[in-house]
Parts: C-alpha cells; sequence; structure tokens
C-alpha cells in the first residue's frame, strides 16, 4: 500500500470522502440516510471505523469518479469482505427489493431482462406474482 500522510495527502481525497460519508450514514442520526444504515443496524468494521488508512489499504483506490462503496450483501456490514467499489449501475442491482427470477439456469434480476426483451417490467412482475416463469413470460409475448 502507498504510504498515507493523511494530514498532507489524503484528507481531500475521493477515497477519504467516502471513507467519512461511510462512517456519518452509520454513526450520526442527523444524517440524511442514517435511518437505512445505521437506524437498522449497519456498523463499520472497528478497523475500518478508527483508521482510513486501514480502509485505504482494503480498498485501495476509487477506480472512477462513478464508483462508490458498495456493500454485497446489502444487510452486511461494512468491512472488508463484503465491500467493492461499484458503480451506480452495479449498485443499483444490489438492494433490498431489486426481484431475482432463475433464467437459462442463473439468478438475474427481473429489470434487467425486461430491459433486454424490451417488456413492461410491471406487466412482467404481475405475471411472475401469478406463478408464471420468465420462460412462460417470453413464450406469451412471443420474444
Amino acid at each position: 500500500a502507498k504510504n498515507i500522510n493523511l494530514s498532507h495527502n489524503m484528507s481531500k481525497s475521493k477515497e477519504y470522502k467516502a471513507w467519512a460519508k461511510m462512517k456519518e450514514r452509520c454513526y450520526n442520526p442527523n444524517t440524511e440516510r442514517y435511518l437505512i444504515y445505521g437506524g437498522r443496524g449497519i456498523t463499520v468494521c472497528d478497523e475500518w471505523k478508527n483508521s482510513f488508512e486501514k480502509f485505504y489499504e482494503d480498498m485501495g483506490d476509487k477506480p472512477s469518479p462513478q464508483h462508490s462503496i458498495d456493500r454485497i450483501n446489502v444487510d452486511g456490514n461494512y468491512e472488508k469482505d463484503n465491500c467493492r467499489w461499484a458503480t451506480e449501475k452495479e449498485q443499483a442491482l444490489n438492494k433490498r427489493n431489486t426481484l431475482y427470477v432463475e433464467y437459462k439456469n442463473e439468478n438475474k434480476p427481473l429489470s434487467e431482462l425486461c430491459k433486454n426483451y424490451d417488456l413492461n417490467y410491471k406487466s412482467v412482475w404481475k405475471q411472475h406474482e401469478k406463478g408464471f416463469t420468465f420462460e412462460e413470460i417470453l413464450i406469451k409475448y412471443n420474444k
């Protein structure tokens, strides 16, 4: 890892800002998004909470301005094995309310499949709720 001299070169970095915001979401009840993070028990592991240097050592450089920190298991905490840098699109598919369906022996987000086959998400979702598989829905819509 890089030799980090916080007082000189990292405190204004995008990685430092991500680290500070992550802690704020988990520990500051006055923060707008606290309820869906700290308010539901999401915490930052002690190593990261107490040390930007350790966070940076584990996570490395933010790959691009489009990336932000993402918890792989959305109900898990901020810690090395549960975090990655991800784009907004990747994060949008990693939410508690994302509906996954089996298609060609893989679990895929229903929203992504609808987009790929030019189908109306709400209509397909209703069919899925009635018990139809995605394959059956494709047949119904002649796709």
